[in-house]
């Protein structure tokens, strides 16, 4: 049906033994992890410039019904 939505199921869950995995925005939550690793490994870095890091959240705000 037109407009149906659907998702994934929200369970983490592995989906083989090749460490495949599955889960409620698995994109975001490694995005998440990279950023934070990436500015850990900087930290006592002494750069020229200054460094941000953003967390951000709705990014697919073109998903969503409007009512």
């Amino acid at each position: 049906m037109l407009g149906t939505w659907s998702f994934f199921s929200s369970e983490f869950r592995e989906l083989s033994s090749q460490n495949i995995v599955a889960g409620k925005a698995m994109d975001d939550r490694t995005g998440c992890f990279a950023l934070i690793k990436a500015m850990q490994s900087i930290e006592e870095d002494d750069l020229p410039v200054n460094v941000v890091a953003a967390f951000t959240g709705s990014e697919e705000v073109g998903t969503r019904a409007e009512g």
